[in-house]
């Protein structure tokens, strides 16, 4: 549900409201009522064509026995029917009463019946809270993930500010030492040129 639900969910938003800069995407992570809204629809159309087992888990609006004996399926059909279940509709793939074979004289049949509306309400309901319980627990982790990737670009900026002011820093000391070098060599030359032990060319006298 993770992967297919909260994962188009977030790609259909992202088209509707680009970030506009990475560092606005936190405040993307926020619950959204209109994205849960159109999760549920969502579930609600797969949950309509779900095929539920007995002694499943896996909730589904259509529900699906195997029986042997053609009287025993027959009978627990109209039992069903007699309980508020209903026929699947004219439009679905699947029938509602199917032979599946015929092996040692017995008939293995197979009953497909749609589930009360007051069944399926009370699935959808669960559903749609493991829904929002998972769709929350979705928006922290990404939430989570993202102040993690903000941190980081925060912290490579500052270390490449502090290596910048570094370089700087070390080109400017290079500059004045060698500006100090230059002029104590200026100094000494022209003293030497002063005292009559270079000519004015800077070469031995």
């Amino acid at each position: 549900m993770k992967d297919t639900l909260f994962t188009a969910a977030l790609a259909k938003d992202a088209l509707v409201n680009p970030a506009i800069e990475s560092v606005q995407t936190p405040m993307q992570h926020i619950f959204s009522q209109a994205t849960f809204d159109r999760m549920c629809r969502d579930l609600q159309v797969r949950y309509a064509s779900t095929i539920q087992f007995p002694h499943s888990q896996h909730r589904g609006a259509i529900l699906e026995y195997q029986i042997e004996g053609l009287q025993t399926a027959a009978d627990k059909y109209h039992e069903l029917l007699s309980e508020g279940y209903t026929a699947l509709p004219a439009t679905s793939p699947l029938n509602s009463f199917t032979m599946l074979g015929n092996a040692n004289g017995i008939c293995l049949v197979q009953i497909s019946v749609v589930k009360t509306p007051e069944q399926q309400a009370a699935d959808l309901e669960v559903m749609y809270t493991d829904l929002k319980a998972q769709y929350i627990a979705d928006l922290e982790s990404a939430y989570a993930q993202e102040v993690t990737r903000q941190i980081d670009i925060a912290l490579q900026a500052a270390a490449r500010k502090e290596a910048d002011k570094q370089e700087a820093a070390r080109k400017a000391l290079a500059d004045k030492v060698r500006a100090d070098m230059q002029e104590s060599r200026n100094k000494l030359r022209a003293s030497l040129i002063q005292k009559g032990k270079l000519n004015e060319n800077g070469e031995a006298a």
